[in-house]
């Protein structure tokens, strides 16, 4: 079992073997695919490292069939998943910087540019500070403080008050401007 998930096209006739009893001329080739995609992912998942094929092929097939109670008779879209493979290798990223790792060794571990392992730092922290902006004790007393000074020289209304358009020239106090 690796650690790499293989693909469906890489699945050999041997490992197909555990799976293929359980399928029926019922089955539809969208229905095979998806229990050889959940065998495969339980192949390539160290977490079942102990289990036997013929186990992971049971549930695979009752994994399908979960898909197929719950979804049977649509056509969902099926993301390619390339968002989670983003999140996956932010996460592993930034659990490695957490470790002290440096930038280039991450970025050789996630498959990815140092640059990119930076770029993914500097988001976080501008996420965290914007988060702990509010966060700071007094913060939001003040800001509210500030709002209500605001609405009670505007007359209770916190709307900006809007400047005159009436020329200078009007005001008698402005005249020798």
């Amino acid at each position: 079992m690796s650690a790499v998930r293989r693909g469906l096209l890489d699945v050999t006739e041997s490992e197909l073997s555990y799976l293929t009893p359980h399928f029926t001329e019922n089955w539809s080739e969208v229905l095979r695919d998806f229990a050889t995609s959940h065998f495969l992912t339980l192949m390539s998942d160290p977490r079942t490292e102990a289990m036997e094929p013929k186990a992971m092929a049971a549930l695979a097939v009752q994994l399908t069939f979960g898909i197929a109670e719950d979804l049977g008779g649509t056509q969902p879209y099926i993301a390619a998943g390339a968002n989670l493979k983003h999140e996956q290798r932010k996460a592993k990223a930034l659990a490695l910087l957490a470790d002290g790792i440096s930038y280039e060794v991450v970025a050789k571990k996630c498959g990815i540019t140092a640059s990119r392992v930076r770029n993914i730092e500097r988001e976080i922290r501008r996420k965290k500070s914007k988060e702990n902006k509010f966060a700071i004790p007094g913060w939001r007393d003040e800001a509210q403080q500030q709002t209500d000074a605001v609405a009670s020289e505007s007359g209770g209304n916190s709307q900006p008050t809007r400047r005159s358009t009436t020329p200078k020239s009007e005001f008698p106090a402005w005249s020798g401007l």
